[in-house]
Parts: C-alpha cells; sequence; structure tokens
C-alpha cells in the first residue's frame, strides 16, 4: 500500500513460480515467500531496502487501519471473507 512517500507491506505467503523454457513452458517449482510488515520511506529509499516500521508507529498505524477497512469492503479470496462493497455480478447497487 502506498500513502505519501511511503509503502506499507502487510504480513502475508506469497507464491512465486518460474517458467522455463528449457522445460518446455512448464511452471518451474513454486517457492512460497513469508513476507511480514514492513515500511518504506520511497524519497530516501527507492529500493525500498531498509524496513522504517518500528521507528514510524503512527504511520503503520495509520496505514494499517486503511488498509482493514479497504480489506472489509473489497473482501479477501484467501481467508473467504466478502466484503461488504461486493455486488452480484451483473447488479448494480441500487442503494448508490
Amino acid at each position: 500500500m502506498r500513502s505519501g512517500l511511503g509503502s506499507c507491506t502487510f504480513p502475508t505467503i506469497t507464491i512465486d513460480g518460474r517458467v522455463s523454457v528449457r522445460q518446455g513452458c512448464t511452471p518451474g517449482k513454486y517457492t512460497r515467500h513469508h513476507i511480514g510488515l514492513e515500511l518504506f520511506n520511497l524519497e530516501s529509499d527507492l529500493g525500498e531496502a531498509t524496513n522504517v516500521a518500528v521507528e514510524n508507529p503512527e504511520v503503520v498505524a495509520r496505514l494499517s487501519a486503511l488498509a482493514g477497512s479497504m480489506h472489509a469492503q473489497l473482501g479477501d479470496i484467501l481467508t473467504g471473507t466478502n466484503g461488504s462493497a461486493i455486488c452480484e455480478l451483473g447488479r448494480i447497487a441500487t442503494d448508490l
């Protein structure tokens, strides 16, 4: 998530799959990457090399609250959470 000069990543697990031509374009081995809570200052650290989350708890709290609100509205397929702002396919909410 980006806000102002900051970029924040939240704890998650990602799956990285590579395609190798030598394997006939079949997927290579998948590896799991555990990502923790991280905050980067994009003004001084564009490459996102230095985690400044510990030094900026107020920024982490603000971005975490914003992300929580978006998560509640949009839902999450991985956790099976239904979002409050999601409509059925082909339907338009009438309370706009």
